[in-house]
This record gives C-alpha cells, sequence and structure tokens, in this order.
C-alpha cells in the first residue's frame, strides 16, 4: 500500500521530501564550549544512500554510540566515543521495507525501537559488547541485523516517531493514521489507542521521570496525555497556528513545541494557559533536541540553519548553513564534559 498517496494534508511534508532526496545527506559533529557562543565543525560523515530523517545518541557501558534513520530503509549505528575522520558504523539495522522515520535507544536496557514509512514499528537488541568486540574483530565490517524481535503492526499508515515510555515495559507510537499507540514492548501486545487528533501525527515524545506523554499534529494541536493515575487524562493545547512538527519534555515541567508557523513554544506543566517563552524564527521548524546535561535545546530549520538555546530562551549560537546543503531534519546531543552536538542533512551526518 503505498500510504504517502492518501494523505493530502502530508503534501508540505512530501514536498520536504523530494527536496531532500535530490542532494546526498550527511550527518555533522560541531563541537562548542558551554560558556561561549561559538562552535566548530568537528567532522563530517556519509553514511546513508538517502536523506536521514532521525539521530539519537546514548550512551552505554562507558561508550557513546549515535543511531541514524533514513530514508534507504536502514538505521545505522556509530560507536563515537573517540571522533575521528574514519568513523564508521558497527551496526546497520535492515528490517524494514520503507523510509525509517525515527529510531530511539532504551535508556536502561539493549532495545532499540525504530518506526517506519512501511506502516510498522520494530523491536531489535543491540549488544554493545557483543557487537563491538565482533566489530573489532571483523576488520570494520558492521554487523547487520534483519530480523526484529517484536514487529509492531496495528497503524494503519505511515509511523512517524517512536519513544519508550517511563518506568514501565512500554513504548508508544505515532502515525499519520491520527493515532498513538501504546504497547507492551516484552510481548509486542497493543495495550491501548490514544484517539482525538484530526489530522497525521507528526511527533510523540515521553517524558523521562514521569508518566506523561505528548503528541503533536497536522491539526495545529498538540496533546498531553496523563497516566500517573489509574484513568489517563488528555488535554488539548492550540498554540501553533500551523502544523505542530516537534514536540518535547525540557525537564519534568515543561513542553517544547515548534511548528510550520516558525515559532519555538516552551510551556510551564503547572499553567499551559500561554507559553513562558515565544521563539520565532525565519524558516520551519523540525525536530527539536533538548540537552538535560547542559539545559539546552537545538532548533533546526527548513533552511539549513540551526539555532541553540538556553532553557530561558537565549539565543547561545547558530550553526553556519554553509555545513549542509539542504534542509536540517533533527539533531542529537553527545553527553560530554563541552557540549557536542549532531545534525543531519540529507543523507550525511555532521558532528
Amino acid at each position: 500500500m503505498d500510504f504517502t498517496s492518501q494523505w493530502f494534508l502530508a503534501s508540505q511534508l512530501s514536498q520536504k521530501i523530494k527536496s531532500t532526496y535530490k542532494l546526498k545527506t550527511s550527518s555533522k559533529i560541531f563541537k562548542g564550549q558551554s560558556n561561549s557562543s561559538s562552535s566548530h565543525l568537528i567532522g563530517t560523515y556519509e553514511w546513508h544512500k538517502d536523506g536521514i530523517w532521525y539521530i539519537t545518541s546514548s550512551q552505554k557501558n562507558g561508550r557513546q554510540y549515535i543511531a541514524t534513520a533514513s530514508a534507504d530503509s536502514t538505521i545505522n549505528i556509530c560507536d563515537v566515543t573517540r571522533i575521528d575522520y574514519n568513523l564508521t558504523p558497527c551496526v546497520i539495522y535492515a528490517g524494514h521495507q520503507s523510509s525509517v522515520n525515527c529510531v530511539k535507544f532504551h535508556h536502561n536496557n539493549d532495545l532499540v525501537l525504530t518506526a517506519s514509512g512501511d506502516g510498522t514499528s520494530h523491536l531489535w537488541r543491540f549488544n554493545p559488547d557483543f557487537l563491538r568486540s565482533d566489530y573489532d574483530e571483523m576488520g570494520e565490517e558492521p554487523t547487520i541485523i534483519k530480523t526484529p524481535l517484536h514487529e509492531l503492526g496495528d497503524h494503519h499508515n505511515v509511523v512517524v516517531s517512536c519513544d519508550w515510555m517511563s518506568g514501565l515495559d512500554q513504548c508508544v507510537t505515532a502515525s499519520w493514521d491520527q493515532m498513538a499507540n501504546i504497547y507492551d514492548y516484552q510481548t509486542g501486545e497493543l495495550i491501548v489507542q490514544l484517539a482525538g487528533h484530526d489530522q497525521a501525527l507528526t511527533d510523540v515524545c515521553a517524558c523521562e521521570s514521569t508518566r506523561l506523554i505528548v503528541t503533536s499534529s497536522h491539526d495545529t494541536t498538540f496533546r498531553l496525555w496523563d497516566f500517573r493515575d489509574a484513568i489517563h487524562s488528555v488535554s488539548v493545547f492550540q498554540g501553533h497556528n500551523r502544523s505542530v512538527t516537534s514536540t518535547c519534555f525540557l525537564g519534568a515541567d515543561k513542553i517544547l513545541s515548534g511548528g510550520d508557523d516558525r515559532n519555538v513554544k516552551v510551556w510551564d506543566l503547572k499553567n499551559m494557559r500561554s507559553p513562558l517563552i515565544t521563539i520565532s524564527m525565519e524558516s520551519g521548524i523540525n525536530k527539536l533536541s533538548v540537552s538535560q546535561q547542559h539545559n539546552l535545546f537545538t532548533i533546526p530549520l527548513d533552511n539549513r540553519n540551526v539555532r541553540i538555546y538556553d532553557i530561558n530562551g537565549n539565543r547561545i549560537c547558530r550553526l553556519s548553513r554553509d555545513s549542509h546543503n539542504r534542509m536540517v531534519t533533527c539533531a542529537t546531543w553527545l553527553n560530554n564534559q563541552s557540549p557536542k552536538m549532531v545534525d543531519p542533512a540529507n543523507t550525511n551526518c555532521s558532528t
């Protein structure tokens, strides 16, 4: 089934996809000083054959890893503990049949969750110790994984985002079918469907410290789902006048939202009537990323710029738009003493 053709409401995203596919993509790694507004490019890595939609990072057993999700249907995992110009993936996941839109490491175990345009989410295992030793012995040939532990197939359209829920054996996925699904990741069983959005979902994020979920949609709203009580509740917020493209938690008491109206807003969970801060950009906003360690967040833009702000809304720095050829889709933070950030555009990665 061609899910994309069914959704007129996703036409703007489709245009982004068409533009992105015209050029190669890469990931780039930048380094900055925590007390400075400057940053510099460390390296550029071309691991994929098509656009990168999502990038994430995790520390496991004293090592730092990043994972990239691509329109070429694969996920690449790379050890970036020591950054040099010869970094190559140690693991490639090739179990999806279409573009991979999101990837998330589990916080406490070796599971990875992915969301794809083939209408499924996959749960699979990433064992850093085994794969790293295997990777070294094989002379830099990556380990290829093709079979998931569980395939979550209850959506009826493209799955655009996913996340792990705090303190539970559960995960959540978001789809263009206007639904968010919560699963038991030990069994793959669907627990509950979160319905209410009027158009396709664009993002889902679960709070790391408590049982809250936020979903965003093309219907110009984001919804806060509260599972702290036996009977869950939902609150609807209309803080943007165009599609809400990204939402995430800023600590345990704030939410970030960004949209195609070119605004990023910071909200206090205790008083959601109006935003604490509104930051206006010059271009459409893609996936927001938060560094809880440094109290910073990144704003990747359609026009190739990346802005970095602190939690009070002060601009820290701007990464040069010359670093990428196309829109910057997202970014992630590496947990080092001085802040490092990885952002992908098209098919390349930079740090």
